[in-house]
C-alpha cells in the first residue's frame, strides 16, 4: 500500500476508534438514533462532492482546541473531534459535505439535550392544539399541561413523542433523502436548500406528531399497546418521509448542480500535513480520555435570603440543597449561558422518576413550570424556574440571552414537595425572595 493511502486510512481509522470509544464510555448513547446515524455516516462521506483542499476548517479546529484547554466539558471535546474529522475528510479525501457534521451532531448528547429542552414548550403546545382539534370534533377531552384525559384514561405528550427519537429520525430521514436523490440524479443542492429541507422535516415532524397524538387519544391506544409504536412509525412515513422525499426530488431536479465525478484518494501528503493531522488526532484522544472536572459556579444572593426551618447543604457539584419536613429545594448555579442545566426533565427522570402533567402556572405574577413526579407508588409535586435574583423566567432563550449580555448569574430553582399545598406554599415563599 502506498504511503499516502496508508496515512489517509490510518487517520480515518483513528477517528473511528475514538467514536467507538465514546460509545463504550457511554457518551454516545447506543440507541436507535445513534446506530442509524452511524450507519448513515459512511454513505454521506462517500457521497460528498470533490472539494478544493483548503484550510478554512482549520479555523474551527483551532477554536475548539483552545476552548478544550480551558473548558473540561465533554461536549466541547466532541465538537473538537467532529471538526477535526471533517478537516481530515476534506483535506485527505478531497471531499466535503456539511451533512457529515449534521449526522455527527444528531447522534450526540448535545442534540439530545437541545431536543429535550428546546422542544419542551412545543410538547406543551401540542397538547393544547390536540385538545382544541378534538373539541372541534365534539370529543370530550380535557387537557392539563402535557396530559390529556378522555374516558378516564390519560395520554401524555412525552419526550418520546416530540423529543430525541422522532426529531432525530426525521432529520436523519431528510439527510438520507438528500443523499439518495443526489446519487440518483448526480446533482447536488446547495447548503441553504439542505438547511431548508432539514427545517421542513422538523416542521413536518411536529405536524405528524400532532396527528399521532390525536389518533392515539381517539382510539384509546395506550403506550403498552403495540399499535402505539406502529402508529408513530406510520406518521413518520406518511407525514415526514413522503412529503420530504417529494420536496427533495423537486429541489434537486430544478435547483441542483451537476456533481463532479468522484476521485480516488489522491492525497500526496508532505511531512507538515501528516504531522498536523496526527497531532490533531492525538489531541482529540488526549482530551476525550481526560477526566472531566467541573468548577462549581458561584452561588448568588438567592440562597442567602432564605432562612428559617430549612437545613442547608452545599453539594460537591456546587448545587445548594434546602430541605425541611415538607419540601426539598435545589438551587443549581449555571456556570455559563451556553452550558447545560439540570431541570427535573433531566435529573429527576435520570433518577428513575416519570415527569408527567407538566404545565405552566403563574405565582405572584411570575410564570413557572409545575409537574408531577412518579416512581412506583412514590408521587411528588415539583416546580422549577430560572432566576438571577432580579429576573424570573422559564424561557431558555430569555435567560441565556440575559446571561450572555451580562445580567448576572442565573440559577435553576427546583422545588419539590409531597403535596400540592406544600409545593404552593414553598413556591410562594421562594418567589417572594427574588
Amino acid at each position: 500500500m502506498h504511503a499516502d493511502k496508508f496515512a489517509a486510512w490510518f487517520l480515518l481509522a483513528g477517528y473511528v476508534v475514538l467514536l467507538g470509544s465514546l460509545l463504550s464510555m457511554g457518551y454516545l448513547q447506543g440507541d436507535a438514533t445513534c446506530w442509524i446515524g452511524l450507519g448513515l455516516l459512511p454513505l454521506v462521506i462517500l457521497s460528498s462532492p470533490t472539494s478544493n483542499k483548503n484550510w478554512w476548517l482549520g479555523f474551527f479546529v483551532a477554536v475548539f482546541l483552545i476552548i478544550c484547554l480551558f473548558r473540561k466539558e465533554q461536549t466541547f471535546r466532541y465538537l473538537l473531534l467532529v471538526s477535526s474529522l471533517l478537516f481530515v475528510i476534506q483535506h485527505v479525501l478531497g471531499r466535503l459535505n456539511l451533512l457529515v457534521a449534521a449526522v455527527l451532531i444528531i447522534i450526540s448528547p448535545l442534540f439530545r439535550y437541545l431536543s429535550e429542552v428546546f422542544t419542551f414548550p412545543i410538547r406543551l403546545q401540542l397538547s393544547e392544539w390536540s385538545a382544541f382539534i378534538l373539541k372541534l370534533a365534539n370529543v370530550p377531552v380535557t387537557v392539563s399541561g402535557n396530559i390529556m384525559q378522555l374516558g378516564g384514561a390519560d395520554f401524555s405528550v412525552d419526550p418520546a413523542c416530540m423529543g430525541l427519537q422522532m426529531t432525530g429520525f426525521s432529520l436523519l430521514a431528510g439527510i438520507f433523502l438528500i443523499i439518495q436523490e443526489q446519487q440518483k440524479t448526480r446533482k447536488e443542492i446547495g447548503t441553504k436548500l439542505k438547511i431548508l429541507v432539514l427545517a421542513t422535516a422538523f416542521t413536518f415532524n411536529i405536524a405528524g406528531n400532532l396527528i399521532r397524538i390525536i389518533t392515539l387519544v381517539i382510539f384509546h391506544i395506550a403506550p403498552e399497546n403495540p399499535f402505539h409504536d406502529w402508529i408513530g412509525i406510520a406518521c413518520l412515513l406518511l407525514y415526514v418521509w413522503l412529503p420530504v422525499s417529494l420536496i427533495v426530488e423537486y429541489l434537486t431536479l430544478n435547483f441542483g448542480k451537476i456533481t463532479p465525478s468522484k476521485n480516488n484518494i489522491t492525497w500526496k501528503p508532505d511531512f507538515p500535513a501528516v504531522a498536523l493531522h496526527i497531532t490533531l488526532l492525538l489531541a482529540c484522544s488526549f482530551f476525550i480520555f481526560q477526566k472531566q472536572t467541573f468548577k462549581p459556579a458561584s452561588v448568588n444572593v438567592i440562597t442567602s435570603k432564605i432562612s428559617g426551618d430549612y437545613q442547608m447543604n452545599v453539594l460537591a457539584s456546587g448545587v445548594t440543597q434546602f430541605k425541611n419536613a415538607e419540601t426539598l429545594i435545589y438551587v443549581k448555579p449555571i456556570p455559563e449561558f451556553f452550558t447545560t442545566e439540570h431541570n427535573p426533565a433531566i435529573c429527576w427522570v435520570g433518577s428513575g422518576y416519570e415527569l408527567t402533567a407538566v404545565k405552566e402556572q403563574v405565582f405572584s405574577g411570575k410564570k413557572i413550570y409545575v409537574g408531577t413526579l412518579k416512581k412506583g407508588s412514590d408521587k411528588l409535586q415539583t416546580a422549577w424556574w430560572f432566576s438571577n435574583s432580579k429576573h424570573t423566567t422559564i424561557s431558555q432563550l430569555d435567560w441565556r440571552w440575559r446571561a450572555m449580555t451580562g445580567e448576572g448569574d442565573f440559577q435553576l430553582v427546583n422545588v419539590t414537595a409531597g403535596s400540592e399545598k406544600n409545593l404552593n406554599d414553598a413556591i410562594n415563599r421562594w418567589l417572594q425572595q427574588i
